[in-house]
């Protein structure tokens, strides 16, 4: 139970209300449980426990749920508004019970990227159902979506850029991945989302998901990087040669 010990330690209660945070934080996370309200939670606001400029992370509790910890990076914490990056991940326990958790929708958004043009982005998408999630039955699911907004909104969706959807059925499959490699047309001032809904996780269990979208540099880009590495160990030689 680390995520109670951290929560306790910076002064989060159990089942808090989550505040939408400041108004000029970029990167944002939110959650639903069920039907019930949209939370959210901004980087460097009340409800963020991490530190980290570019990282928020927050702690959620009750509504058929022990617990779940939801967490995204972007810039400055990873990437920079030129490179898009944009990770969430999420993990908890569902309450003890029968039957089904409510559905968790959880959101992360991050505003400012500066790419222009034809851009490839790596959709990187991973779950970890219970083991023994509903006896085997083709019931507990993840559904990801990926977006990109040219109007640079938070929570923007101008442009589904890709999707994914994980079924339970079976232990052996209790743990699933996949990359997808797509193409988008930023036009230098946008946001990026993602959305990620679980639904049909059995009371008692835990679970774990996590995603990424990212540019892929351009094979000139990476050229120039290896000149640059190149040169960086020519230069080094040199300066041993003088040395000696």
């Amino acid at each position: 139970m680390k995520f109670k010990t951290a929560a306790a330690a910076l002064g989060l209660g159990l089942g808090m209300a989550v505040s939408a945070g400041t108004a000029d934080a970029a990167l944002v996370i939110s959650y639903q449980i069920g039907g019930g309200a949209v939370s959210s939670c901004a980087d460097g606001a009340a409800c963020d426990f991490n530190t980290i400029e570019g990282a928020v992370s927050t702690f959620v509790t009750g509504a058929g749920y022990n617990f779940f910890i939801e967490t995204a990076q972007s810039y400055p914490a990873v990437g920079s508004q030129a490179m898009p990056v944009l990770r969430m991940a999420v993990e908890g326990n569902t309450a003890p019970g029968t039957g089904d958790a409510p559905t968790l929708r959880l959101m992360a958004t991050q505003t400012g990227f500066t790419t222009l043009g034809t851009t490839p982005f790596d959709l990187a998408s991973t779950v970890n159902f219970p083991a023994f999630a509903d006896n085997g039955a083709l019931q507990a699911t993840a559904t990801y979506s990926y977006y990109l907004d040219n109007s640079n909104t938070e929570f923007g969706t101008g442009m589904q850029i890709g999707s994914e959807s994980f079924a339970y059925n079976g232990i052996l499959t209790s743990a699933q991945s996949t990359n997808q490699l797509v193409s988008a047309n930023p036009d230098g001032s946008f946001s990026l989302t993602s959305m990620l809904v679980l639904s049909g996780i059995d009371r008692g269990r835990g679970f774990s998901a996590n995603s990424v979208v990212s540019a892929v540099p351009e094979p000139a880009s990476l050229a120039l990087l290896g000149m640059g590495l190149l040169g960086l160990g020519m230069t080094r030689r040199a300066g041993r040669r003088k040395a000696a």
